[in-house]
């Protein structure tokens, strides 16, 4: 027994391998965590106040090791009300959660290149910050990193960077302009939600979606240019923009949520028949909206739609359109001409309109149908306008090519090809045959859309795109191309 306990006495003894050692150090007023064995350390939570350097390094004076200054810890300068400045060396990888958060008198902050991301809620709540250049080393800016920063005005976000959090920028009400690279790939919810100051801003072409409330509550912003890459339009994306006067929606763009657009202040607004769906409240209030342009291919509008768009005064509604949602259009006292593009009255509820002091414009040879439907027949007047309508196109194949002709002149044609292959193997050899249905619609702007031309050719009769004398692969993809028009 007296021999182990001599063995442990000479064990607690000994002093620890470096290398294994883990404790915080103070330096010049900064606290730091390091760690011998990783040979790192981090800024941790201190009492700061005035101007503070950061070291690129520390040393353990136990042994002498050196360790790089690579983090900013979690809650390092939390609530240091009396911090003014402060200078991070390019050792620095990482700003960590709630980092500098409500720092209400921090005036200046660098963020070096070395930075790779910006934690949650690292710089909120910072009012003094007027200028924020973010680096393209920085991939990931965290959800709320610099929320509430009411005093910025300046903002420079480097190319490289990729994810933008949800409300990153939230409430920076003097940030006036903003450029986002191409590299940004995402922004999350509500990322530049009520920036109030912002009167312009270039969204990338890198971007898919607009998530919601991205910009809901800029109430300076004027105009908005969505690039052809955006597919998606989340809620409430720019709902309250009161100053959004004008807004292209690109072709490529598929969806637009509910409240998208309400109480914005659109004067005008065109859908590309992309958007099948008109979401509900999604132009509500829009109060200076005038004119709407409803493209064909939409298919329905939502409830609410355009409730309470009181200077709107006409609308034309295609004939894509098979559903009119409740209330889409109480409320627009001042509509006087309502135009549908639809040659059977669609069914909808007493409550779409609250007016009917205007005139109700349908196609020709249909006046009567709508005379005698409800509620359509209580508007104060319908007249008849002649429809054109792009004539049926035909087909035709001639040397190695197909060809759409329409007596409409200034028609687009828009085809589809369906390939039925018939396929024999004999040994080492592939006869390739079968036929292609090919069918095309010839359209133009003003015109209804023509009806549909379809033809079947046989692919041995036409499939030798190349002369060579015989129907191969390459010949049955060359067509594919013509008929589609790559």
């Amino acid at each position: 027994m007296k021999t182990i306990l001599l063995v442990l006495v000479g064990l607690m003894s000994m002093p620890m391998a470096a290398g294994a050692y883990e404790t915080d150090v103070e330096v010049d007023g900064v606290r730091y965590n390091i760690n011998t064995t990783t040979k790192k350390a981090a800024v941790v939570s201190n009492s700061y106040t005035g101007d503070v350097v950061i070291r690129p390094s520390v040393t353990y004076d136990y042994d002498g090791t050196v360790c790089s200054v690579t983090r900013i810890g979690n809650y390092a300068f939390d609530y240091c009300s009396g911090l003014t400045s402060v200078s991070i060396p390019s050792s620095v990888t990482s700003i960590g959660e709630a980092a500098f958060r409500y720092c209400s008198n921090l005036a200046s902050a660098n963020i070096p290149s070395s930075v790779a991301s910006i934690g949650l809620a690292a710089f909120r709540g910072c009012n003094k910050l007027t200028e924020v250049s973010i680096p393209g080393g920085v991939k990931s800016i965290g959800n709320e990193a610099f929320s509430d920063c009411s005093g910025l005005t300046s903002l420079t976000i480097g190319r490289g960077v990729e994810t933008i959090g949800e409300s990153a920028f939230y409430n920076c009400s003097k940030l006036t302009s903003l450029n986002i690279p191409n590299t940004v790939t995402s922004m999350g919810d509500g990322a530049f939600k009520s920036c109030s100051g912002l009167t312009s801003v270039s969204i990338p072409n890198s971007l898919k979606s607009l998530e919601p409330h991205v910009f809901m509550s800029c109430t300076s912003l004027t105009s908005v240019v969505i690039p052809s890459s955006v597919t998606s339009i989340g809620t409430e994306a720019f709902f309250n923009c009161t100053n959004l006067s004008s807004i292209t929606i690109p072709s490529s763009v598929t969806n637009i949520d509910s409240y998208a657009f309400r109480s914005s202040g659109l004067t005008s607004i065109e859908i590309p028949g992309s958007v099948p769906r008109i979401g509900n409240y999604t132009f509500d209030c829009c109060s200076k909206l005038k004119s709407v342009k409803i493209s064909n291919g939409v298919t329905s509008i939502g409830n609410h739609a355009f409730d309470n768009c009181e200077a709107l005064n006409s609308v034309s509604i295609p004939n894509s359109v098979t559903t009119i949602g409740d209330f889409a259009f109480s409320w627009c006292m001042n509509i006087n001409s309502f135009r549908v593009d639809i040659d059977t009255p669609i069914s909808i509820s007493d409550n779409v309109f609250i007016f009917y002091n205007a005139t109700l414009y349908v196609p020709e040879g249909s006046k009567a149908l709508y005379q005698a439907a409800q509620p359509w027949s209580r508007f104060e007047a319908i007249e008849e306008y002649p429809v054109k309508k792009c004539a049926t196109p035909t087909i035709s194949y001639a040397n190695g090519k197909v060809r759409f002709a329409c007596e409409t002149e200034g028609v687009k044609f828009v085809p589809t090809a369906k390939c039925l292959p018939k396929q024999t193997q004999n040994g080492n050899e592939l006869e390739l045959g079968g036929t292609y249905d090919i069918s095309v619609v010839a359209t133009k702007e003003g015109y209804r859309d023509s009806q549909v031309a379809s033809k079947t050719f046989d692919l041995n009769q036409m499939g030798d795109m190349d002369g060579d004398g015989e129907v191969s692969v390459t010949d049955v993809t060359s067509l594919v191309n013509v008929i589609l028009g790559k």
